[in-house]
């Protein structure tokens, strides 16, 4: 998993990833392993209450 992070980082790490990323709409981030599931739990979170608050319903 350490490898992988690191693989992934300096490829994200790269200007012109990163702007192609940005072009198709995407904001990369090149989080270590904590800081991603972090980074998602509070991603969870948002969309759980924005969903509730807005009566979504699943088809």
């Amino acid at each position: 998993m350490e490898r992988l992070n690191a693989e992934l980082g300096a490829v994200l790490g790269a200007a012109e990833v990163r702007s192609w990323l940005r072009e198709q709409g995407l904001d990369p981030l090149a989080d270590k392993p904590d800081q991603a599931r972090q980074r998602l739990g509070e991603d969870i979170d948002r969309w759980q209450r924005i969903v509730k608050a807005v009566g979504i319903k699943p088809e």
